[in-house]
C-alpha cells in the first residue's frame, strides 16, 4: 500500500468513528447570525451554457483564493478544514447528505436549533432525511424557514442551494407554498454595494426551486410550473428570472420513455416529453419571454419547438443546423461545451422527428452533422469525464491536499 493510499485510509478510519452528534459542530448559531459557510463568488447570468445538465445560466468564479463550485452548505475553503465526514463518505449517491440511521431528523433539528449547534449542512441532512421518510407534518419545513429566514441575508450560490431546494420542497409538501413566497418577497437586509441580481440571488433560487418541486409533483403537466415562473417574472419585487428561465426550458425538455425499444426503429430516437399534457398557451407564452439577445448559444428557441405540446416542430433546429453547419468557428466552440450532450440527443430527436414526416433529405443532412459533431467531440467528452471522475474521488476520498503533510 502507498503512503498516501495508506494515510488515505487512516484519515477515513479516524473519521468514521465520529459520533453522530458531531455532524452540528462545525459552526455555531450565536442567535444574531450565523458565520457564513458559503463562499465568496460572482454571479454572472447568461443563456451561454443553459442547456447543460449542471448549471443554470450562471457562471461562478473565485474570488480572493476560494474555490467556488457546486455544493451542499459546505465549506471548501482550505482555512476552514474540511466538511464533516458524513456529508462526504457514502457508498450512493442517492443516501448522500442523509443523517445516520436511526437517528431522528425532526428531533436531531430541534436539539441542535435549541442548543445554538444548528448549522445549514446539518439542516440539510435533516430535510433530506425527513423528505426521504415522508415525514412532511411536523413542521420542519417552516421551522427550517424561519431559522433561514433570519440567515438570508448570509445565502450563498452555490453553497447553500442544496438546503434551500430541500426546505422549498418540504414546505410545497406541506402545503404552505404561501409561507415560500413570502420570505421570497422579504425585503433584503444586504448593505453590500452590489447589483440586483447578487442581491437578490436567493430570490432566483428559491422561485427555481418551487418550479422544480411543483414539476415533480405533477404527473403530466408542468402548468402549475409554469404559472410560478409568470408570477416570479411580474412581480414588483426584484425576483431575477434567468435561472428560472433556464429550469423551466430543461423541464419542458425532459424526455420521459422513447417510442420504441428498438435501435433500428425510426421512433426509437423519438423522445416524448415528461410532461405530455402541458397546456400550449402558457408554453407559446413562455416561449414569448425568452430573450432573443440573450438566447444565442444553443439557443432554447430552436430546442423548445422540439417537444411542442400539440405538435413537435423540428424546423427551427434544423435551421439553426444548417447555420451551424456552415460556420466553423461556432462548432468549434460547441464542441468545448457540456451543453452539447444534451444537444446532440436533441439533433436525433429531431432527425427522428424529420424522417418520420417524410422529409428524408432533411433528416439525412441532420444524420450526417450530428455524427459529425458526436465524432468530434469524443476527445472532449473523455476530458470532461476525467474531470467528472476526479471530482467524485475527491468528494468521497477528499482532497489528499488538505493532509498536513504530502507524499
Amino acid at each position: 500500500m502507498s503512503l498516501r493510499a495508506g494515510l488515505r485510509q487512516a484519515l477515513r478510519i479516524s473519521q468514521s468513528q465520529k459520533s453522530p452528534s458531531s455532524l452540528g459542530n462545525s459552526g455555531l448559531f450565536n442567535g444574531k447570525g450565523l458565520n457564513s459557510t458559503g463562499h465568496a463568488c460572482v454571479i454572472s447570468r447568461s443563456f451561454n451554457k443553459a442547456a447543460a445538465g449542471d448549471t443554470d445560466g450562471r457562471s461562478v468564479h473565485k474570488v480572493r483564493g476560494k474555490t467556488t463550485g457546486k455544493g451542499t452548505g459546505k465549506a471548501t475553503d482550505k482555512s476552514k478544514g474540511r466538511p464533516p465526514f458524513e456529508h462526504v463518505d457514502h457508498v450512493s449517491r442517492f443516501t448522500k447528505g442523509l443523517l445516520p440511521d436511526g437517528q431522528d431528523p425532526v428531533k436531531t433539528f430541534k436539539a441542535h436549533l435549541k442548543d445554538g449547534t444548528l448549522t445549514k449542512s446539518l439542516a440539510t441532512s435533516c430535510l433530506k432525511t425527513a423528505i426521504r421518510q415522508e415525514r412532511f407534518d411536523d413542521g420542519l419545513g417552516e421551522a427550517a424557514m424561519t431559522w433561514f429566514w433570519n440567515e438570508h441575508d448570509n445565502y450563498k450560490f452555490p453553497d447553500d442551494t442544496d438546503m434551500l431546494d430541500c426546505m422549498v420542497r418540504f414546505l410545497y409538501r406541506e402545503g404552505k407554498e404561501d409561507r415560500i413566497w413570502q420570505w421570497t418577497e422579504k425585503k433584503s437586509r444586504k448593505r453590500e454595494n452590489v447589483g440586483p441580481t447578487d442581491r437578490f440571488a436567493w430570490r432566483a433560487d428559491t422561485v427555481r426551486s418551487l418550479i422544480t418541486a411543483k414539476a415533480f409533483a405533477s404527473e403530466d403537466s408542468l402548468d402549475s410550473a409554469l404559472e410560478t415562473f409568470f408570477r416570479a417574472k411580474s412581480s414588483t419585487y426584484s425576483i431575477p428570472v434567468a435561472p428560472a428561465i433556464v429550469q423551466v426550458a430543461k423541464l419542458l425538455m425532459m424526455p420521459a420513455t422513447r417510442l420504441s425499444d428498438q435501435p433500428s426503429d425510426v421512433e426509437f430516437k423519438i423522445e416524448r416529453p415528461r410532461w405530455p399534457n402541458t397546456s400550449l398557451e402558457l408554453w407559446e407564452k413562455f416561449l414569448k419571454n425568452i430573450d432573443a439577445k440573450r438566447d444565442v448559444s444553443e439557443p432554447f428557441r430552436v430546442q423548445l419547438p422540439l417537444y411542442k405540446p400539440d405538435r413537435p416542430d423540428p424546423f427551427p433546429f434544423l435551421k439553426y443546423s444548417r447555420h451551424l453547419a456552415s460556420h466553423p468557428s461556432l462548432v468549434q466552440k460547441m464542441l468545448k461545451r457540456q451543453s452539447l450532450v444534451p444537444w446532440l440527443a436533441r439533433s436525433r430527436h429531431a432527425e427522428a422527428l424529420l424522417r418520420q414526416e417524410g422529409h428524408h433529405e432533411d433528416a439525412k443532412f441532420l444524420e450526417e452533422f450530428t455524427q459529425e459533431l458526436d465524432t468530434k467531440s469524443e476527445e472532449v467528452r473523455e476530458k470532461y469525464n476525467m474531470r467528472r471522475e476526479g471530482r467524485r474521488k475527491k468528494a468521497e476520498f477528499g482532497d489528499l491536499n488538505d493532509l498536513p503533510f504530502k507524499h
